[in-house]
């Protein structure tokens, strides 16, 4: 049936009344031409870092300013930072500003915004382990209103390590590292937050592997307080390599549910 004539029955008051249906409007994307570097295996990130409430990017360890408008142009900031593959931000000390977490090559650091409208930023000292291939996935897990750190990757050695990081709060943050119960057999993986059982604690969904053949998917359950630990539930996911991982309520029935690519 061609789109103009379609239409769709309305019962109003006892009556049926047949009510035409607009035809789907094309939506089309432009390149706008922004004159951002290309990058190969770089995590790109959105967020308003000096808060004149326009979106900023962090990309590759650098930081480009919007200049918002109709038709906003994007600079870098020259914010002084190492290239990282893994750029997170993220208002680790909760002062309303965005903060940056890097991890590259054999390290991971916390850098500070000093707010303001022309901020700058600095590294914290946070002591988190430095890995290679690294990837990073930041949220509340244990409830207490501050951002943690969950941080994978290789060690010097080569051998596939994790490990989740509590912040202490507060205006000047420190950072405590655990296993947590998780499996360190992760390499090129994905990690990804999610309260599967709606029990108001955020669970972990992560995939990736030393080898192909040994690659895995797991489900980990946050066992909650006073722990905050983590167990595998069996979930019975297909194990991937160079994987990308997320939850999402694709059903809208109020339970999150899984999106899995790799090899």
């Amino acid at each position: 049936m061609p789109a103009q004539n379609r239409v769709f029955s309305l019962l109003l008051l006892g009556s049926l009344v047949a009510v035409p249906l607009a035809p789907a409007q094309a939506v089309v994307f432009t390149d706008v031409g922004a004159g951002l570097p290309q990058v190969s295996g770089a995590t790109v990130a959105w967020g308003d870092y000096d808060n004149d409430g326009d979106l900023d990017i962090l990309l590759l360890g650098k930081v480009y300013r919007n200049s918002g408008g109709p038709n906003p142009t994007f600079s870098d900031i020259g914010a002084g930072l190492p290239a990282a593959a893994t750029a997170l931000w993220g208002d680790f000390d909760n002062d309303g500003n965005l903060d940056i977490l890097l991890a590259g090559s054999l390290f991971t650091r916390v850098y500070r915004n000093s707010g303001g409208a022309n901020p700058t930023f600095s590294d914290i000292g946070a002591g988190l382990m430095g890995l290679y291939l690294p990837f990073a996935a930041l949220a509340d897990c244990d409830n207490d209103g501050d951002l943690d750190i969950l941080l994978a990757g290789n060690d010097e050695g080569g051998h596939p390590v994790i490990g989740l990081y509590r912040n202490s709060g507060g205006a000047n943050p420190t950072f405590s590292g655990s296993s947590a119960g998780l499996a360190s057999l992760l390499e090129d993986g994905s990690l990804a937050w999610g309260d599967y059982d709606n029990d108001g604690d955020l669970d972990i969904l992560m995939a990736g592997g030393p080898d192909p053949p040994h690659a895995i998917t797991r489900v980990y359950r946050n066992n909650g307080a006073p722990t905050w630990t983590f167990s595998d539930i069996g979930a019975g996911l297909p194990g991937l390599y160079d994987p990308s991982v997320a939850w999402g309520d694709y059903d809208n029935e109020g339970k999150v549910d899984i999106l899995l690519s790799g090899d």
